[in-house]
Formats: C-alpha cells, structure tokens, sequence
C-alpha cells in the first residue's frame, strides 16, 4: 500500500523547485504574460512525498517517489503544475475572469485545495477539477486569498429564488 505525505508551503518563485521555475519561466513567455514579477506573484509549492508499500515497491520501476507540485497566482492568471511525476514537468492556466475557485477540503485526508471550475487554458468547455495543496492553516490561508482574488475579478452570479419558492 503506498501512503502519500504532502508538505505545503508559501515561497517566493525564485524559491521554487529549480524544474517548475524554469517552466513557468517559459509559461509566461509562450503565454505573452509580461515580464515574470517575482514581487507581484503569489506561489505556493506542495512536496508530495510517496512511500511505497513492501509489495508496490516493485510494481512501479522509475517513478520519483518525490513530487513537487505548484500553483502561482498573478494578477490576471491562475498556473499550476507538477515536477517528478509519470508525466514529468508540466503547467497548465486559466485567466481569472474565465474561472470560479472555492476551498476545497478532502473527506478522507483533509487536505485543503482549489476546486477550480471554468475554461482553461484554450478549452472550449468548461473543465472542473480540483488542485489539492496539503493541510494546515497555511494551505487554508493560500487557498481562501487564491478564491479571493477569483472573486474580485470575475464574481460568482447572485442566485435568485424562483417566485413560486418565495423569491422576489
């Protein structure tokens, strides 16, 4: 049985892991982002550790047992990615007037991530899916100012009761 242990923390980009600074480096270039503002980015950067059981130990030849995960806020893009994994170094993004983001917590493990909703990237529908970030306030803290900075930008629609359920 593998377990996974995920460690969360908020950092300055050029902080980050040297594989998913590169690549966000490159992100915003492919992207016509601008010039990368380390002082105006908000990242956050999760290490996720697997520890092999004794029997999946040898199922599985060549993966990295150590993962890093990150997810960058700017001021009009949400990015986010992974370094080490099967798939190797990969980010994806969204414009934040294009999504919607609320907290999400795990049943099981009660880490905290970003249920992300919208289009992203060049998608022509919309894609909903979750970000997990670890546990701890400072994953709460990060994933409230991600959902905050949506809100600002592009605000969820007000819902309206129908007249026949009491509404006005």
């Amino acid at each position: 049985m593998t377990s996974i242990s995920r460690k969360a923390r908020r950092c300055a980009c050029d902080q980050l892991h040297p594989d998913l600074l590169q690549a966000i480096q490159s992100y915003f270039e492919s992207h016509q982002l601008g010039e990368m503002d380390f002082g105006s980015l908000v990242c956050c950067e999760t290490v996720i550790e697997k520890n092999e059981g004794l029997f999946s130990a040898g199922l599985k030849k060549g993966a990295s047992p150590i993962i890093y995960s990150v997810v960058v806020l700017s001021s009009d893009t949400l990015i986010w990615g992974q370094s080490g994994g099967p798939r190797g170094t990969y980010l994806v993004g969204a414009k934040l007037k294009n999504i919607h983001v609320k907290v999400h917590h795990s049943l099981f493990s009660g880490e905290a991530g970003l249920e992300v909703k919208g289009l992203v990237e060049d998608s022509r529908r919309v894609v909903e899916g979750v970000i997990v970030i670890g546990t701890g306030e400072e994953s709460e803290a990060f994933c409230k100012e991600v959902c905050d900075a949506v809100e600002k930008i592009n605000p969820s629609p007000t819902r309206k009761w129908s007249t026949w359920l009491g509404g006005h």
